[in-house]
């Protein structure tokens, strides 16, 4: 399950700690925890859930398309067998840099964005990184059926260099 507030800090009491399920419970009252509001952490540490059939895990097929290599173009997600793209409007630096760890290219040089025809599909409306993170499913992320917008694009160093 997603942690560290990747969906956003919540707010009040905090109901549940150290929860550890198996995997075999029916409901989430059935995973062993601390007393019902017992608790040591911050709304920093919130969990998230990603559920079966979200579509989340398409965050994993990326591709840059239309730069001078590889490592550098609008950034794409294939979603329903379809690319689309990233809207730029929050794209910064440190999503950048998570782009380009995950696709094995060298270090973001650049985040951008562009102006696309209105036709282009926009499968991600808003993506926010903190830059540490293994992938973009561990950013905060609001997907699949963006409003118009330009998109993102990365510049990243090419493999082996700085």
């Amino acid at each position: 399950a997603p942690g560290a507030a990747q969906f956003g800090r919540g707010s009040g009491v905090i109901w549940l700690d150290e929860v550890t399920c198996s995997g075999a419970e029916a409901h989430l009252g059935e995973c062993p925890a601390r007393g019902w509001g017992r608790n040591d952490c911050y709304h920093g540490e919130d969990a998230g859930a990603v559920c079966a059939g979200s579509g989340l895990a398409d965050l994993t097929h990326l591709r840059l398309t239309g730069g001078p290599h590889r490592c550098a173009g609008r950034l794409q997600v294939l979603h329903e067998g379809r690319w689309g793209g990233v809207c730029g409007l929050t794209w910064a630096l440190p999503a950048a840099r998570v782009t380009c760890r995950y696709l094995g290219c060298g270090p973001a040089l650049r985040a951008a964005r562009v102006s696309v025809s209105r036709e282009e599909l926009t499968w991600v409306e808003s993506l926010r990184c903190e830059g540490d993170e293994g992938n973009l499913l561990e950013c905060q992320v609001k997907v699949w059926g963006a409003p118009y917008c330009p998109h993102a694009t990365v510049t990243c160093a090419e493999p082996g260099e700085s």
